[in-house]
C-alpha cells in the first residue's frame, strides 16, 4: 500500500548501522531515513530498559550510558544527542516501575523535539 511505504521503511530499515554494518541493506549514515534511524536508537533502548527471557532489565542510567557508547557507530550521533537530551529531562522522569509503558510512550517525547533536532 503506497501510504504505508515510509512506515515500511521504517521498519525495514531501523536495524541498519550508522557506521554501515547493519541490515538488510547495509545502509549508512545519512542514507538511512531519519525516522528509522529514531527508532533504531528508541528501540534498542526500551529493549534495554525492559525484561527479557535471556536478561534482566539495564536501569536508566546504564541504557542511557549504553546509547552514548554506541553512538557514532550503531547510532545516529545527533539522534543519540536529541534522545538524551529530552530522556535526561525532569519531565521524563518516572516515578514507577513500570519499563514496559515508557517503551509505549516514552515521557518527554510528547513535544517532538527530537524529531524535530534529527532533522
Amino acid at each position: 500500500m503506497p501510504i504505508l511505504q515510509t512506515v515500511a521503511d521504517v521498519v525495514l530499515h531501523h536495524h541498519e548501522r550508522y557506521d554501515g554494518t547493519g541490515y538488510p541493506d547495509g545502509m549508512r549514515g545519512e542514507e538511512i531515513p531519519v525516522a528509522a534511524r529514531i527508532v533504531s536508537v528508541v528501540d534498542a533502548y526500551c529493549a534495554m530498559i525492559t525484561r527479557r527471557s535471556y536478561k534482566e532489565a539495564y536501569t536508566g542510567a546504564h541504557a542511557r550510558e549504553e546509547v552514548r557508547r554506541c553512538s557514532g557507530n550503531q547510532f545516529d550521533p545527533a539522534i543519540v544527542d536529541a534522545f538524551l537530551s529530552v530522556v535526561d529531562t525532569p519531565a521524563a522522569e518516572d516515578p514507577d516501575d513500570d519499563s514496559w509503558a515508557e517503551c509505549l510512550v516514552l515521557p518527554g517525547l510528547a513535544d517532538r523535539r527530537l524529531l524535530r533536532r534529527a532533522s
